[in-house]
């Protein structure tokens, strides 16, 4: 493994996972948030299980995919097209960075999790004081976008719980057939929400711009076929502390490229919890903290 293929995986989580929004922002505005995610979702997770091509798959492993689809795709990710309905794409990466935070927390009541040293304690009251300059702030108005706001921290919170999920129950499986199926049962849920909320019949397919199709594309394969291969292989390679820094690199791209390339503005506010999120985040990648206990009977798995 060369140096220069390392640099490459990094460069791929930390510009892919971070333009994303901005791709998913130029979306929503002609496809319904939860039509759009839903197809993106389904078929990136129908391409990873027809490259896996898996002999069968077991119960456990759709149960897996179904706890992490929920929560992680759906609830996670799903509903972050809606939420960009209503505020721009930077902000949004913004307080979806915090999502470490309530991991850290979290991780500290499970058994044979970690409670946090010094570093990450000091962490996330930084973390929070962000997101309070972003709250805070005149950045926000009107009561859709409170609501929005409030949706997207709810969606923070069973990210992490789907990834503590991930963490602590572990299912045998070949390499990224528990990610297809996570995405894949994820997208048709979205599919169905999209069909109770009406959003196949109010589209107008003629309509649809040659950028948002584009954009959905990108998501499709950059956002979500090579950059869900390349994170499980980064955390093969390297140090979950290092593949871990994607979450404060992710917003400061989102905030970037929505400001040179979707035209939106941005605020003193904004750059001000952007450097401050940064340290918190760093601060949690650096800290180690304390075992609380073994867990035993825990088994090995070969991917997400």
């Amino acid at each position: 493994m060369t140096k220069w293929l390392l640099l490459g995986g990094f460069a791929v989580i930390y510009f892919v996972w971070g333009s994303t929004y901005l791709a998913i922002k130029w979306t929503v505005g002609e496809i319904p948030p939860f039509l759009m995610m839903g197809c993106r979702f389904s078929l990136a997770g129908a391409m990873l299980l027809a490259y896996a091509k898996p002999k069968q798959i077991s119960r456990a492993q759709v149960w897996h995919g179904l706890v992490l689809g929920m929560t992680m795709v759906v609830l996670g990710t799903g509903v972050v097209g809606w939420v960009e309905s209503y505020i721009p794409s930077g902000l949004t990466a913004l307080l979806v960075s915090v999502s470490p935070i309530w991991m850290m927390a979290m991780d500290a009541v499970v058994p044979g999790g970690r409670v946090p040293g010094r570093k990450g304690v000091m962490g996330a009251f930084l973390g929070l004081f962000g997101s309070a300059l972003l709250v805070g702030s005149d950045v926000f108005q009107g009561t859709s976008q409170w609501i929005a706001v409030a949706v997207l921290v709810g969606s923070t919170w069973m990210w992490s719980l789907g990834s503590l999920f991930a963490r602590y129950h572990k299912v045998e499986a070949p390499p990224l057939v528990l990610p297809g199926l996570q995405m894949f049962i994820g997208g048709c849920v979205l599919m169905l929400i999209a069909a109770y909320r009406g959003e196949w019949v109010s589209v107008s397919w003629r309509d649809v711009s040659v950028q948002a199709w584009s954009a959905w594309a990108y998501l499709v394969v950059f956002g979500s076929v090579l950059v869900f291969p390349t994170y499980v292989w980064l955390m093969r390679v390297s140090t979950p502390s290092r593949v871990s820094t994607h979450a404060f690199v992710n917003p400061v791209i989102a905030v970037l490229l929505g400001w040179l390339v979707g035209g939106e503005s941005v605020k003193m506010a904004m750059i001000l919890a952007a450097g401050v999120i940064v340290v918190a985040v760093a601060l949690m990648t650096q800290d180690r903290g304390s075992l609380i206990r073994p867990v035993l009977g825990r088994k090995r798995c070969t991917s997400l």
